[in-house]
């Protein structure tokens, strides 16, 4: 996997990010951030109006105020983004993976 160094805040901005993630042809996004409200925020919503569905994982997610966190939050689930916390989304993704070796979750 190769690091892609980019200085935009909304990661959908950088063309790079976004072509390496359109390659991948998946349709869920999972973002997590610095701040909750802006480095996962941002570009989730962005993937949501680029017709993916994007999933938050808040616990993993920072935030410098409590205000910027319920803003953050509200802002999301009004532009359709999921919020979900780490360990949900986790097993949400062991759930659908196809079993490759046993025991099999």
């Amino acid at each position: 996997m190769k690091i892609i160094d980019r200085s935009t805040v909304n990661a959908f901005d950088d063309p790079t990010v976004a072509k390496a993630i359109e390659r991948t042809e998946r349709k869920k996004l999972i973002f997590a951030g610095l701040s909750l409200e802006v480095c996962a925020a941002f570009p989730a919503i962005s993937a949501v109006g680029k017709g993916y569905e994007a999933y938050v994982a808040v616990d993993a997610s920072g935030t410098f105020s409590e205000t910027k966190r319920q803003t953050g939050l509200l802002r999301m689930l009004q532009a359709g983004v999921i919020v979900s916390d780490y360990a949900s989304l986790m097993i949400e993704i062991l759930r659908t993976m196809r079993c490759r070796r046993w025991p099999c979750l």
